[in-house]
């Protein structure tokens, strides 16, 4: 009976691991659809910025699957909350992808542009903040199974994430107070100045952070006495 239950565990994981591959599979060919045919073919290089959010969304998915590869490799449990949190995740992921959309194709209002930048970086948030989450379920689930190793990797990999989430939040919505250090004169639009400053000092402020918290939480892992 307990092998049969392994065995219906390890088919479910196969079949969610197939499916999320599927939808991270088609987000990653739907960020190219996302472009804009522009009138002039020229100005596809001389106003890069569809191609520099293409890359950019690539990049942040393709990082999703290696994450999401890994946490079903090492920390998954197909746990009712655990299966919830994938799909949410992935929901997520496609409504990130769908956002760089409405960011390319937004009219030139710069209350417009603001919204949008904002929409982005917040679904790109809440997407990775939900697989930190199912990292962290995962961690707390499969405890007894893990190594040292995998146990100390996976949490400072999951306070980094949760720390680079914190920081685009932040940024997003607190963009519209970094006027004071921008010259928005000089550079436009207040919103258009202000909210990927904003947004990139979040995230970059974040990053900052977690690596600080997960070398210290790897140090103090390390430095832990082993149990007698």
């Amino acid at each position: 009976m307990e092998a049969t239950r392994d065995e219906r565990s390890e088919h479910v994981v196969r079949r969610l691991e197939s499916f999320s591959d599927i939808v991270i599979g088609f987000a990653l060919a739907q960020t190219a659809l996302t472009l804009v045919i522009p009138a002039k073919p020229a100005s596809f290089f001389t106003d890069p910025v569809g191609i520099v959010g293409y890359l950019m969304t690539f990049a942040l998915v393709a990082r999703f699957w290696w994450s999401h590869s890994e946490i079903f490799r090492v920390y998954f449990t197909p746990s009712p909350l655990s299966i919830l949190l994938n799909f949410a995740a992935l929901a997520s992921l496609g409504l990130f992808v769908f956002s760089l959309q409405l960011v390319l194709r937004q009219g030139q209002m710069p209350v417009d542009q603001a919204a949008m930048a904002r929409s982005y970086f917040v679904l790109f948030a809440l997407t990775y903040g939900l697989l930190a989450v199912l990292r962290i379920v995962g961690l707390l689930t499969r405890d007894a199974y893990l190594s040292a190793k995998q146990r100390m990797r996976g949490w400072a990999l999951s306070v980094r994430s949760l720390c680079i989430v914190g920081g685009a939040l932040l940024g997003a919505f607190a963009s519209p107070f970094t006027h004071a250090f921008a010259n928005v004169e000089a550079l436009g639009s207040t919103h258009i100045a202000t909210v990927p400053l904003g947004i990139a000092l979040g995230v970059v402020v974040g990053s900052i952070v977690g690596r600080i918290a997960s070398a210290v939480l790897e140090k103090r892992s390390w430095e832990r006495p082993a149990r007698a």
